[in-house]
């Protein structure tokens, strides 16, 4: 059962921690992650498991728990680190918005020219403004760095050639009040506490109509094969968020935390490109599957753009200068 899963590794952990602080052994960590085994941002986790291993001596290993096996969503996840019970999570930054609402900035629809222009303001002093502003808003929680999610699409049982095919169509969205709102300013209905695992089964048993999500979720969690269409609206970019929870790094020493935020850091451009591959490969997959991609023309993004104006004046207000900053700056 799950829950004695988590308390096992818990117990474990904690033994080993107070363990470790008159031995100085080994100190065990746990990371969650909901993506299965092979993902870009699981092999980001291990990567980052492996750098924090090599940079300790041995003396901080961490726990890699993939596949949603220890919770379901991402919003479980962050209670989870606030609580102390794990000490890392990968999410997503929509249900980090809950704690954090500046983060509502890095998710607004088509806020980003581009790929590169997302990484830009990610990698830069932007970037930097925003994960600090984690540990502000919620002391519980540290932001350590961001990693790529692609760009995310409506898949759907039912084409969308424009936008009045939206009308009350059940779309999962993560557990972002923006998020539903976007898709009630479409037409549809926002559909929450949905994990990414168990998307499939509900396309399948007729509870949600579609989600939307990127090119590698749709192919590698199987969704292709409930929902044959594509619809390529390209309506966002929301980064990705390596977060720890300052309740577990407090027992280690200083230079161990450093090392932890060092080590992610440098596993950014590791996780970007193993992105780059992974969504590169998902698209020929699903384009060679027979499924139906529907691509819109510049217009119709348009349309699509100005339907959902109203999340910028909501969730930009204040940040007016900062979304200005963000649009305008360089590749």
């Amino acid at each position: 059962m799950k829950w004695l899963k988590i308390l096992f590794s818990v117990i474990i952990s904690l033994a080993v921690v107070m363990f470790s602080g008159c031995n100085k052994k080994t100190t065990t960590l746990i990371l969650s992650e909901v993506h299965i085994e092979g993902y870009p941002t699981t092999q980001a986790d291990y990567e980052f498991a492996r750098l924090v291993s090599a940079r300790t001596g041995g003396k901080i290993n961490i726990e890699v728990h993939s596949g949603s096996e220890l919770y379901q969503t991402e919003s479980e996840a962050l209670e989870a680190l606030k609580k102390g019970e794990i000490a890392f999570a990968r999410v997503s930054c929509s249900p980090l918005t809950k704690y954090v609402q500046s983060m509502n900035i890095l998710q607004l629809p088509f806020l980003y020219r581009d790929e590169s222009h997302m990484k830009a303001v990610l990698t830069g002093q932007i970037g930097n403004f925003f994960l600090t502003s984690i540990e502000k808003e919620e002391p519980k929680l540290m932001g350590l760095c961001f990693y790529d999610s692609g760009v995310r699409s409506f898949y759907t049982k039912k084409p969308i050639n424009s936008i009045s095919d939206m009308q009350n169509m059940r779309i999962r969205v993560m557990d972002s009040p923006m998020m539903i709102e976007m898709v009630e300013l479409l037409g549809g209905i926002g559909i929450t506490d949905i994990g990414t695992a168990n998307v499939y089964t509900n396309l399948l048993n007729g509870i949600i109509d579609g989600a939307e999500n990127n090119w590698p979720t749709y192919e590698s969690m199987g969704d292709y094969l409930a929902a044959p269409y594509y619809n390529l609206d390209e309506h966002a970019r929301i980064p990705d968020i390596l977060v720890a929870s300052t309740e577990c790094l407090k027992s280690l020493d200083e230079k161990y935390i450093a090392i932890i935020k060092s080590c992610a850091t440098k596993t950014q451009a590791f996780e970007f490109e193993q992105w780059a591959k992974k969504e590169s490969s998902s698209e020929k997959f699903v384009m060679d599957s027979g499924n139906t991609v529907i691509k819109y023309t510049p217009e119709q993004k348009k349309e699509f753009e100005e339907k959902i104006q109203p999340l910028y004046e909501k969730y930009g207000k204040g940040y007016e200068d900062l979304i200005q900053e963000i649009r305008t700056l360089k590749n």
